[in-house]
Formats: C-alpha cells, structure tokens, sequence
C-alpha cells in the first residue's frame, strides 16, 4: 500500500507508511495530524474489500485446518481461538 508523502512543520516531504504513521500524530500542528490521519485511512478505505476478502480467506483456511471441534465451531460463524 502507498501512503504517499506529507509536508512537516519544518517543510520537508516525509513519507507516510505504517512505520511513520504514530510519529506524525504525536506532532504538535493539528493539522499535519488531520491530515497524516485522513490520508493515512483513505487508503484502507480504498482497498476495505480487497482486505475484506483477504481476512475472510484467512479465517476460512485456519477454520479448515483446525480439529473437527473447531470445524463445528467455524461451521456456526463462531471464533476460533489459538
């Protein structure tokens, strides 16, 4: 995923991503946290379905590889811890 890059309080372009994302909102300009926030979502927001289906095939394989106990409980929708 690209987060793209956001203008400091000092000027300079500093890439947005996972690692970066928690220090640009300890900054002190609310708005360079409003926005790091805004842009940093809007790219989950627009990949919710690819990310979606990619937790609903993860589940649904760890459902099948567990005992016949947990199958039983993955048939129902319920959790499966573990």
């Amino acid at each position: 995923m690209k987060f793209g890059v956001l203008v400091d309080e000092t000027g300079l372009e500093r890439p947005l991503s996972q690692s970066s994302f928690s220090s640009f909102l300890v900054k002190r300009d609310p708005e360079l946290r409003e926005r790091a926030f805004h842009q940093f979502y809007a790219e989950f927001r627009d990949h919710q379905y690819t990310l979606a289906a990619s937790l609903a095939y993860a589940v649904e394989g760890r459902c099948v590889s567990r005992k016949s106990t947990a199958l039983s409980i993955c048939a129902r929708g319920g959790a499966v811890s573990g």
